[in-house]
């Protein structure tokens, strides 16, 4: 693999700036949304994964890069030299801090896209979410739960106390399923 010029990663830099910035628009946030809800219903909680789930990511994959594809018309952005050069632009560039804050936000964005298990796990949600505020049927643990996730991300700090603590206070507490030595799992 060959280290790309200071021109050739900057270029890519800005390139995958550009396309972040699509993938952070509202517009494709109501897209995803939308889609994730079109889709959702087949997506249950069984550990099993069936084929239909990965048929529906494969389309999800094949859609968000229709959405990348049109977002990049009309500019500087040529798809197959940033694909031809992403994985040495990856290899110089594995510090975070080497990459801007953007291009780095895009490239964990574009992994997440095509991480079947964060799919899943967005489809499963989004299947709860739409089922409580349907009036479908309940989540087991009650609808206020997964009321309270829909309005704090469980990735951030505050929404995962808030989480916590709605758990708790659903519940009659919290109850040890197991405990080993030093770890306890409630």
């Amino acid at each position: 693999m060959q280290l790309l010029s200071s021109t050739e990663a900057g270029q890519t830099r800005a390139w995958l700036e550009t396309i972040g910035s699509s993938l952070q628009s509202a517009e494709f946030a109501a897209w995803n949304l939308e889609w994730l809800a079109a889709h959702c219903d087949a997506f249950d909680e069984a550990e099993e994964n069936k084929l239909e789930y990965t048929q529906a990511h494969e389309t999800y994959q094949v859609e968000v890069e229709k959405h990348i594809n049109a977002a990049v018309a009309g500019t500087d952005v040529d798809m197959s030299k940033l694909l031809e050069r992403l994985p040495a632009f990856l290899k110089q560039t594995t510090d975070a801090a080497q990459m801007s804050p953007a291009s780095a936000e895009c490239v964990e964005t574009l992994t997440s896209l095509t991480e079947f298990n964060e799919f899943k796990a967005a489809m499963i949600m989004t299947n709860r979410d739409k089922a409580s505020s349907s009036g479908a049927g309940a989540p087991a643990a009650g609808g206020e739960l997964f009321e309270a996730t829909a309005a704090h991300s469980l990735r951030d700090m505050e929404g995962c106390l808030e989480f916590a603590a709605a758990m708790d206070a659903a519940t009659d507490g919290w109850t040890t399923l197991s405990e080993k030595g030093w770890f306890r799992l409630e």
